[in-house]
């Protein structure tokens, strides 16, 4: 009997819980005015100067792992016994396959840094180019282009 108590009261909680939600679509959905962009163009101005500076620390690292690779290389090739050379070969390959790690994240950080640019670029001035609107629900956010 405690059960069907409990089960009520969690039901009746839910219920309440959900009319501010309720609430808050009715005021989104009766709003008229014109959204504004501008925290949409600080965040993703924020967005941009976080990948970019995470590009280039990648980048460095990409060119730090390299220059180890290539001394670890000198020191294999000059290895006077075949346990060293093959200790320096392995840790030869091991940074040439971190700098390809750190270089593919440079990269993905470049790209991620442009879009983001962009967008925050747009969301500042929208006038310019195709209509374009970013409206957030409470299911999620609709992105549409007009030409």
């Amino acid at each position: 009997m405690r059960w069907i108590a409990s089960l009520t009261a969690l039901g009746f909680f839910c219920a309440v819980g959900g009319v501010p939600a309720w609430a808050a679509e009715e005021m989104i959905l009766n709003d008229v005015s014109p959204p504004d962009y501008n925290a949409y163009g600080w965040t993703f101005t924020g967005l941009t100067l976080f990948t970019l500076g995470y590009g280039i620390y990648a980048y460095t690292k990409s060119q730090d792992e390299l220059d180890q690779a290539d001394k670890n290389y000198k020191l294999y090739k000059n290895a006077g016994t075949t346990s060293s050379a093959l200790k320096y070969r392995g840790k030869t390959e091991d940074h040439r396959d971190e700098a390809r790690n750190y270089e593919t994240r440079a990269n993905a950080a470049i790209v991620l840094t442009l879009v983001f640019g962009l967008t925050a670029f747009y969301s500042f001035h929208t006038d310019l180019g195709p209509h374009m609107s970013l409206t957030s629900t409470l299911d999620g956010a609709v992105f549409t282009w007009h030409f």
